[in-house]
């Protein structure tokens, strides 16, 4: 059993529910997806271009998800996947590939969004927006057969994928005049659940907010403090809710807003984010419903990276970690190392020992989360950090790993239990010690 299913059981092995966590990534493909991969490639070097189109979608699907699919009919070979709130679907004759993401379905020719549409087509690579005779948007990508290699295959679907998935949310909050389609494979989440992650999230801001209005260090002094602090609240929101549409949207606005190359102060900047922060305050139990839902995914948003990458990050903000700490700040060195492990999750497709590690590291932070939802309390007993459960699960993840990271040891004694942020701290500088060199 994989060392996240011992942390997170299935709801029909143990009753508790299933907890959801975190950006879909394609990165974690086993091994005969990749095998599926490399017979696509020989197909198309030999000129069997439909046999090729069937490998890389055995190559797309995800078995745990049933994310793809392909069948003949009518003398063409047809697809479809899901990515997110879309359903993508092709069909490939005998010289030409066309594949089709259905968006919105427009009322009336309202020149804001045909506008927008047409802005939009010039960031585009592979695809393009289209309005059909039906009066459907669409995403359309096609191609010749003979161009039709799995490279282009992959980037091309991918852009349809991700660009119509979030897109659609976007423009029917925007204009009244379009409709939602294709959205019958999304599932809502249960009434009780959904309460529960609205509590979690007007709680976590008024937290975050309170402490920017009493804490004892002069944010105008040292503006970066409260930068880590509502980055770290941005990125945790987004992994533990998942949310899709425009709260989506309103987390990835908050971290370019932060990291746009533009000549804003970064006092500026922490202002803005703050402003951000306070807009959510606003939003309703229901709209804030509407944006959490179950979906299919095959394409991931996340850039893989490599361990090396994860060291270095870690290490490029352990000296601001130790400023804070020396200085009585430990609220600002938690935030920090919350700020790093949720800022890797946003962002990368992390290396599976990483992915894990990190895992757990909010599995501990945020225990009363998931008691909430549901699964028993496991890291902390009687307001203490467990420690023989912490080690028990790094020896888990040590196990698990150990076969292609040979050189991964997880030195728990070298974790420092004195208090929250020295116990993160130290979590972190175990992680960046290790050395995740592959056997295979």
């Amino acid at each position: 059993m994989h060392i996240w299913d011992r942390l997170f059981k299935h709801k029909e092995e143990t009753g508790e529910p299933t907890v959801r966590l975190g950006r879909y990534t394609d990165l974690y493909k086993d091994e005969e997806q990749y095998n599926a991969w490399d017979r696509a490639l020989d197909a198309y070097d030999e000129g069997a271009y439909w046999d090729a189109i069937r490998h890389f979608m055995d190559y797309l699907r995800d078995a745990s998800l049933e994310n793809a699919k392909y069948w003949v009919e009518d003398q063409q070979l047809h697809f479809a996947f899901y990515q997110g709130s879309k359903l993508i679907q092709g069909k490939v004759s005998a010289s030409h590939l066309r594949a089709e993401g259905r968006i919105a379905f427009s009322q009336d020719m309202n020149i804001g969004f045909l506008r927008r549409l047409i802005e939009h087509n010039f960031a585009l690579k592979y695809s393009r927006f289209a309005l059909d005779d039906e009066n459907y948007i669409s995403l359309i990508f096609d191609t010749a057969l003979v161009d039709a290699s799995p490279y282009k295959l992959y980037y091309a679907l991918k852009e349809i994928a991700v660009h119509a998935d979030k897109q659609d949310d976007l423009l029917i909050a925007e204009f009244n005049d379009l409709d939602a389609v294709n959205t019958g494979h999304t599932q809502a989440l249960p009434r009780e659940e959904l309460d529960i992650k609205f509590e979690f999230f007007q709680r976590e801001i008024h937290n975050a907010l309170s402490y920017l209005e009493s804490a004892r260090i002069n944010f105008m002094q040292y503006p970066a403090a409260m930068g880590y602090l509502l980055l770290a609240l941005c990125y945790k929101l987004d992994y533990f809710l998942v949310p899709q549409g425009t709260l989506m949207e309103a987390f990835e606005k908050m971290h370019r807003l932060y990291f746009a190359k533009d000549d804003e102060t970064l006092h500026h900047k922490v202002t803005a984010l703050r402003e951000e922060v306070q807009a959510l305050q606003s939003i309703e139990q229901e709209e804030f419903n509407r944006q959490l839902y179950t979906t299919k995914s095959t394409f991931g948003i996340t850039m893989p990276v490599n361990h090396s990458q994860i060291q270095e990050f870690i290490q490029s903000e352990f000296n601001n970690i130790n400023w804070y700490l020396e200085n009585q700040f430990p609220e600002i060195a938690l935030a920090i190392c919350d700020y790093l492990v949720g800022y890797c999750f946003f962002n990368y497709a992390l290396p599976e020992p990483d992915r894990d590690l990190f895992r757990l590291y909010y599995r501990i932070r945020e225990e009363a989360y998931f008691v909430h939802l549901g699964l028993p309390p496991r890291y902390v007993n009687k307001g203490q950090l467990d420690k023989k459960a912490i080690r028990k699960a790094l020896e888990g993840i040590e196990a698990e790993h150990q076969a292609r990271f040979p050189n991964l040891k997880l030195t728990t004694h070298d974790l420092n239990y004195q208090g929250q942020a020295w116990c993160a701290r130290s979590f972190l500088a175990m992680v960046g010690a290790q050395d995740l060199t592959k056997l295979y």
